[in-house]
């Protein structure tokens, strides 16, 4: 009886301490509410006493190489000072127009040095506080007056929609100041409108601006008036779009081809090289001259041509007068140029092994190469072209030109 009794009050002990315990889990006792609303209390006044909460580590390297080359005219430790007081000024909510403009005339900045302060917070690409707070200057600096802010502003978001989306306040108001200085007939801020208008589709609008640019450089040069060196880029630039955009239309080959030209031969654009063989064709006696000019200048389309080019000489040598190596030791040199771009890497590689494998029939590609090819050709190649390359590749009988293997890479890629 009392082995039971005292069974049933150690049973009745655990089952109402375990029902206190989850009553107490559920809905905390007044006692428990009151510290833990002091212990928010006493950490809310630890953060508030912190000067710069959670402050980042400023790229003060940057800073210092800016410095000494003459960029900027502000010494590091009065950057980090100046972003440190931007920074609080973000965590309080308080980074405006008037209060920024207050700090730039403590320290003796302009809206120019803030600008580029942001360009070069922005060059750290791992940390995204820097690039929103540099996004956020730049923004600050274009409402302060400075052109060049709202240009990179416009630039940053036709480039990169990761960290800068078009339809965000900040690049509205970037916008409206560009349109603002486009319609003064100012050429950088035509050109890069009408690169706007190409990100949103515009087409017609986009060829509409550059046009204008177009005319106007053709009015100054009819006034005998010299083209200004820092509007050279851009109107290369405008002659470039415009003859890219023309071409879309079918029969405008030629009228494109005079835009490419003007931009290559007047104002040195090394892409329009490239355009203009893409339109005489490989059979053009100047094909293989323009696409050089292209790929010395660091095109790596015109050199992956060139080297499919020569590629496809060396075959066609090798058939009729067996003397293909000098060609198809060219067509590995602009291969292996064109390798540093990751969307033509795999096929530039697979090039070079289809030549390495011609020359000498014993190399072979590894299975780790082969692996290794087929994921740079791409996720939707990767498969059939590894299933291709494994079949065919290590058969000794087996031969491959160089238009039947891109013609082969063309056919999985579709």
């Amino acid at each position: 009886m009392l082995r039971s009794s005292l069974r049933c009050r150690v049973g009745k002990r655990q089952y109402f301490w375990r029902a206190a315990s989850l009553q107490n889990y559920a809905s905390p006792s007044p006692r428990t509410l009151r510290a833990r609303s002091s212990q928010r209390k006493n950490l809310n006044a630890a953060s508030r006493s912190r000067k710069f909460p959670d402050t980042p580590r400023w790229p003060t390297d940057v800073f210092a190489t800016a410095y000494q080359n003459g960029v900027m005219k502000v010494a590091p430790l009065g950057v980090n000072n100046f972003l440190n007081d931007i920074w609080h000024l973000a965590n309080s909510r308080q980074l405006d127009q008037a209060n920024v403009r207050g700090k730039l005339e403590e320290r003796g900045l302009e809206a120019g040095d803030l600008t580029m302060i942001a360009k070069l917070l922005t060059t750290r690409r791992s940390d995204t506080r820097l690039i929103s707070l540099g996004l956020d200057c730049l923004s600050l600096a274009a409402d302060l007056g400075d052109v060049g802010a709202a240009m990179i502003l416009v630039d940053v978001a036709i480039e990169n929609k990761a960290h800068m989306g078009i339809g965000t306040t900040r690049y509205q108001k970037a916008l409206a100041h560009i349109k603002t200085l486009a319609a003064t007939k100012d050429i950088h801020s035509m050109v890069l409108l009408g690169r706007v208008y190409e990100q949103s589709n515009n087409f017609r609008e986009a060829v509409g601006v550059y046009e204008e640019v177009i005319e106007i450089n053709n009015a100054r040069l009819k006034a005998n008036q010299p083209v200004p060196d820092d509007e050279r880029t851009s109107l290369a630039e405008a002659y470039r779009n415009t003859g890219r955009l023309i071409l879309r239309s079918p029969g405008s080959g030629n009228s494109a081809f005079q835009h490419f030209e003007t931009a290559a031969l007047e104002y040195e654009d090394s892409v329009s090289f490239y355009y203009m063989a893409l339109i005489r064709g490989d059979s053009h006696k100047d094909y293989i001259t323009l696409l050089s000019q292209a790929a010395i200048s660091g095109v790596t389309d015109a050199a992956y041509e060139l080297g499919l080019s020569y590629a496809k000489e060396g075959d066609r040598l090798s058939r009729v007068e067996n003397s293909s190596r000098p060609a198809h030791l060219m067509a590995v040199h602009w291969f292996e140029l064109a390798q540093d771009v990751p969307k033509l890497s795999g096929r530039a590689k697979l090039h070079v092994a289809r030549i390495y494998q011609a020359q000498n029939s014993a190399a072979s590609l590894g299975v780790d190469e082969i692996q290794h090819i087929s994921k740079e050709l791409g996720a939707s190649m990767s498969r059939q072209m590894q299933q291709f390359i494994t079949s065919h590749w290590e058969n000794p009988s087996f031969s491959l030109t160089a238009i039947e293997l891109e013609n082969r890479m063309e056919e999985i890629k579709e």
